[in-house]
């Protein structure tokens, strides 16, 4: 097997003494060895093509090139063999020529087989054929090795990806039996991916969770689409989470549902902190509310809420007598100037804080005196 491009033996067996201990162990007969190559290979480009030629040095070769994808790479010879007796006068020349022991080179010349031309042909072609399936198997096993390896990339990638991710995640098939699942979710369950693989909730978790979660399958499965629901879980070590749990349906290359994808995230905290700013906001709402004082949010162009004794001051009964109108529809126009300057100043930030008297016009269109105070 000869390379295509650098003329170097690649790989070599049964060669004959002649070429092995003569003409490829001298220099000056090695180059007619390599020229001969060339000669033979050249415009040999079509799989399964032969082509048979004398060397320089007297045998007959024959080669059939190897081509992979359209790409010529290497040629596959055969040969060092005669079609007729050789001409011993041509090889004692030869082995002048080129220093050889003429004994042992003529020794090595009778190793050397007549073949019948015919034959020699169809043992080609057959070589020819056998060359272009090796080519072809070959060229299949490295895409098969590169894919394989391609995929165990992937495989790697995806599961390391999913075991840093603190989420729980898991994947069932249609009859909601666990196909695969994370390091998270591994540490709410209790065990290993393969020991969960091939089980049900029930198997895993108490009756009435495992009930809830096959409930939430179902109804997910049946919709056909994804589905978020919250639930309360106990770990192992007695840690009790609430969970937001989304599961999804996967579906495989011609559209049918194959099962379900879960990914539920811990919410414990984020709700505890939900419900102490809930508070916390319901706490100043009755302070808001239940204050003497007028109180009055407002931005740049409109009131966004006013309390119960701000609706009171002004004659209003509902907030939308007052909300989204401009603070200075209630101010009188001789003092709007004013008020308007004050609050050029607290939005940019000029004043931290500004207490000036104003006259509010009621919706009765009563006339009031006030004092404000405003900060931004």
């Amino acid at each position: 097997l000869v390379d295509q491009q650098t003329n170097e033996v690649l790989i070599g067996t049964g060669w004959r003494d002649i070429c092995t201990k003569f003409h490829r162990a001298c220099k000056a007969s090695e180059q007619h060895c390599k020229t001969s190559n060339k000669k033979l290979t050249a415009g040999l480009n079509t799989p399964g093509e032969i082509r048979i030629d004398y060397c320089e040095n007297g045998l007959i070769d024959g080669s059939t090139p190897i081509i992979i994808e359209g790409k010529h790479l290497a040629n596959l010879f055969t040969g060092q063999i005669l079609f007729e007796p050789p001409d011993i006068e041509r090889f004692k020349k030869q082995a002048k020529e080129f220093g050889y022991d003429e004994a042992a080179y003529l020794a090595a010349l009778k190793k050397a087989p007549v073949v019948d031309e015919d034959i020699f042909v169809a043992k080609l072609k057959f070589l020819a054929q056998i060359a272009t399936m090796i080519a072809e198997t070959g060229l299949q096993r490295l895409l098969n090795k590169i894919a394989i390896k391609n995929t165990e990339e992937q495989k790697a990638l995806l599961r390391s990806l999913l075991d840093s991710i603190p989420d729980l995640i898991f994947y069932k098939d249609q009859d909601s039996v666990y196909l695969g699942c994370n390091k998270a979710f591994e540490k709410f369950a209790g065990r290993k991916e393969k020991e969960l693989i091939g089980l049900r909730d029930l198997a895993l978790f108490p009756k009435e969770v495992a009930e809830f979660f096959r409930e939430k399958d179902r109804q997910m499965m049946a919709e056909g689409k994804a589905r978020r629901n919250e639930e309360w879980v106990d770990y192992p070590d007695g840690r009790r989470v609430l969970l937001d749990t989304l599961k999804t349906p996967y579906h495989g290359p011609d559209g049918k549902v194959l099962g379900l994808i879960g990914v539920s995230r811990d919410i414990t905290e984020l709700k505890k902190a939900e419900e102490s700013l809930r508070k916390s906001e319901e706490k100043h709402r009755l302070i808001f509310d239940n204050s003497p004082d007028l109180i009055v949010i407002h931005n740049v162009t409109e009131v966004l809420y006013i309390n119960k004794s701000g609706l009171k001051l002004v004659g209003a009964k509902a907030l939308d007598e007052v909300v989204g109108k401009s603070a200075f529809d209630f101010i009188h126009p001789d003092d709007r100037a004013i008020g308007l300057e004050s609050m050029k100043k607290l939005f940019s930030r000029e004043e931290s804080k500004i207490v000036l008297e104003q006259r509010f016009i009621r919706l009765d269109g009563k006339v009031i005196n006030v004092e404000l105070v405003g900060v931004p």
